[in-house]
């Protein structure tokens, strides 16, 4: 028996780079909030995605 995988529900890992003061002001935020950095960095992806595609186009 063969089973397919979706690799398309798969979360996917990227790299970025930030200034200090950037990433000490997020890490500060997760930490407030009792959450990983990356959980919080998703969340506002999440939200900025949502917001963006809720807008008109131009």
């Amino acid at each position: 028996m063969v089973t397919e995988t979706n690799t398309s529900l798969k979360p996917k890992r990227i790299t970025i780079t930030l200034p200090s003061e950037i990433y000490e002001g997020l890490a500060t935020w997760a930490e407030d909030e009792t959450r990983p950095l990356s959980n919080l960095l998703t969340a506002i992806a999440t939200k900025a995605l949502k917001e963006r595609t809720n807008q008109p186009r131009k």
